[in-house]
């Protein structure tokens, strides 16, 4: 998973990069996820994380 998070900088192996992430994405079988979906779980996500942020502050 690191090398998502890593691309290349030159523009040619960026490309193949780019293209490789793409297939691998349609290649996949598992099924879709609707995008509201995505955006539901991300903000209950981020919703947690700022409730932990805010009561370790409170303990310090």
């Amino acid at each position: 998973m690191s090398h998502m998070l890593n691309p290349p900088r030159a523009p040619r192996a960026y490309e193949r990069w780019f293209r490789a992430q793409v297939q691998e994405s349609l290649d996949d079988p598992r099924p879709n996820v609707p995008h509201g979906k995505v955006q539901r779980e991300m903000r209950e996500k981020k919703a947690a994380l700022r409730t932990q942020l805010t009561r370790a502050r409170a303990k310090s």
